[in-house]
């Protein structure tokens, strides 16, 4: 029993240990893939808010207020969730969308009309949302720059999708590896058969005889006997059916498994010659194996004084 609880507690450690690295190597992956979204994100926004720089030229010089918010406005209809727009130190264009308040945004020292490189950084809403902020210097006559915070709710979508992807294929990896290690450890071990795997005694014993499993030892009354591997396993096999009949189906199918030319005239022969081995050293004992006509062997666990049988 403490063998088979040392063994269960190591499978549990094993499946266990499975489960764990299965998390840790999908939470690494999403990770990874979120960062990877995350600074594409980034890309496509500078690139989007300096195009957008370089596109309103036209309506800077000279200046046309009305065409620069009808373009504010349109880039609002987007991922945009403001814009901003100074030139010659002057705000021409300041686009919130509504329940966005002004005190909400912060401005950094670089939104200034003196920039002269686009910058990002990521910031926060009153409500605790992130927003990249990318501010681009004009690269029209004009001095200033446009402001455009850009909203990364379709990147973040994206990204709990792909954790809750990468957690179900970690439980489905996990699931089947466990169930690999679990369907391993309950076949029985080579060269041992069912009927040996089930928590079989290491020492039979029966009046007398006793049979040491491990040592491959038969004693009678404390004195050994002889025999052979296959005579062995044919007074183990009945040993351990004490006072049962067994057929010679029975006995061939667990001394000789597997043999195609194995039959019960081989199966009279052993039981003869276990019975002199006995007898040999007690001349009692050649009664321990009864003949049952009609039905096969028995081997009984008391012996009686009556005659012997003369197989």
């Amino acid at each position: 029993m403490l063998r088979l609880r040392l063994r269960a507690k190591g499978l549990g450690i094993v499946l266990l240990l499975v489960a764990v690295l299965s998390a840790i190597g999908a939470f690494l992956a999403v990770h990874q893939f979120s960062d990877l979204l995350f600074d594409a994100f980034r890309d496509r926004s500078i690139a989007y808010v300096q195009a957008f720089a370089t596109s309103i030229d036209p309506w800077l010089d000279p200046l046309d207020v009305d065409m620069l918010r009808a373009a504010s406005t349109l880039m609002m209809a987007g991922s945009s969730l403001f814009v901003c727009l100074e030139a010659d130190g002057e705000t021409i264009v300041h686009e919130l969308p509504e329940g966005l308040q002004e005190g909400g945004l912060e401005r950094g020292a670089e939104a200034s009309g003196l920039m002269s490189s686009t910058t990002d950084a990521w910031s926060r809403l009153p409500d605790g949302s992130r927003f990249l902020d990318v501010t681009a210097p004009l690269s029209g006559v004009s001095r200033g720059f446009v402001r455009i915070g850009i909203d990364p709710a379709a990147v973040a979508l994206q990204s709990r999708h792909t954790a809750v992807l990468a957690a179900g294929a970690a439980a489905l990896f996990a699931l089947l590896v466990s169930g690999a290690i679990l369907w391993n450890a309950r076949r029985p071990e080579a060269g041992v058969s069912d009927a040996d795997s089930v928590q079989e005694p290491r020492r039979l014993v029966t009046g007398s005889l006793a049979i040491d499993l491990d040592a491959k030892a038969v004693t009678l009354g404390g004195k050994p006997v002889a025999l052979t591997p296959k005579q062995f396993h044919l007074l183990r096999f009945l040993a351990g059916r004490a006072d049962r009949v067994c057929s010679d189906r029975e006995i061939l199918d667990a001394v000789w498994p597997g043999s195609a030319y194995a039959d019960g005239k081989d199966v009279k022969q052993y039981i003869y010659l276990v019975r002199r081995r006995l007898a040999a050293v007690d001349a009692r004992e050649k009664g321990r194996i009864e003949t049952v006509p009609g039905f096969g062997y028995r081997l009984v666990s008391t012996l009686v004084d009556r005659e012997m049988t003369g197989e």
